[in-house]
Parts: C-alpha cells; structure tokens; sequence
C-alpha cells in the first residue's frame, strides 16, 4: 500500500467516524427533546423539566469523563448565574444544573449547600433550594451510607450541618416557617463538626 492509499483510507475512517459522531448527537438530541418533556418528580414538588440533560444520557455524552462534566457545569453555575427573581413554581436556571451535578456526583457537598444559597438569595427560589437541599439530606441519611464507605462520606460531608441549616434559614426568613425553622436548626445543631 502506497501513501496515497493510505491517506485516503485515512481520511475515509476519519470521515466514517465524524459521520457516526454526528450521528450520535442527532439521535441523542432527539432522545433529549424527548426527556425534557417528561415530567420529573421532585421532594417537594413536580415541575416540568426544561432545562437539563438526562443524568445517564449526561453520562454516555461525557464518554467516561463525568467529574469533568460536573466541575464544568459547576463552573457554569458560579458564572452564569442568572440575577434575575423567579416567580414562584418557577425554577431558577441553574437549579437544573444543580440537580444533574447531584445526580452525576452525589459526594459533591458544595453543590447542595452553596447551590441552595445561591437560588435562595439571589433568585428567591426558596422551594428549589430546599429541593435541593432535601435530596442532599437524603443522600447523607439514607442512600448514601449504602452506596459509599462511611469513612468516604466523612471526608467529603465533613460539613454536612450546613444543610439543615441553610434549610432552617430559608424557612424562617424566607418562607417565615419558625417551627420548621426550629427544627432544622436543632437538627444541624446535633450534627458532627456543628458550631454550637
């Protein structure tokens, strides 16, 4: 096989695999199209999804690199945060984010607690903070310990206290709920590493 040949069988694998790519993509989008439309319950609430991939589709998109995924969107929820109030019922955009981050890396504490902050303060998103904030509570006392050596959870949940009580913030100041409010904080006051 001379040069010529092998360029142009080359180029002609290079081409057959940006057509499969492409491939690929259209048919993932279309499969996107779809699960956007789908409903999705959440703890407190069932909105419709609008804004955010399909953790598993998220995942096979990614080709086998999904913490680079969640930093990135990470990344893209500290800078494009939008300043804008939302209505209520209505999520803040980076909620969607927020969510697939927890789904992609439940170990990733910072995005529940700062998350929560963030839509709370910035957005007035208070039910998709304490949304949030409630799935992170569930992994930490339910699923996790199944799924992650406790050692593990201790190290990256070393300051896990800040959920409840970022939840109690919302719903005494926000929501105006003080015995929820109450709760939550003596909840985040009986955790381990709590400033009491």
């Amino acid at each position: 096989m001379n040069q010529t040949e092998l360029r142009s069988g080359s180029i002609y694998l290079v081409a057959r695999g940006l057509l499969l790519v492409a491939l690929c993509i259209v048919t993932a989008s279309l499969g996107l199209q779809v699960a956007l439309l789908q409903p999705i319950a959440v703890g407190l609430e069932t909105v419709a999804r609008k804004d955010s991939l399909n953790p598993r589709l998220a995942t096979a998109l990614s080709f086998g690199h999904t913490m680079t995924l969640t930093d990135w969107l990470w990344i893209d929820v500290l800078q494009n945060a939008n300043l804008e109030k939302v209505l209520p019922g209505v999520r803040a955009k980076v909620y969607w984010n927020l969510m697939l981050i927890s789904e992609l890396d439940p170990l990733f504490h910072e995005a529940y607690y700062a998350g929560a902050n963030l839509m709370t303060v910035i957005n007035d998103d208070h039910l998709g903070a304490l949304t949030l904030l409630a799935k992170g509570k569930d992994f930490l006392e339910s699923w996790g310990p199944k799924k992650y050596p406790r050692a593990v959870i201790d190290r990256y949940w070393a300051q896990a206290w800040r959920l409840p009580m970022i939840a109690g913030y919302i719903r005494l100041f926000e929501l105006g709920d003080m015995n929820s409010a109450a709760a939550e904080f003596v909840h985040a006051a009986a955790m381990p590493n709590a400033p009491v």
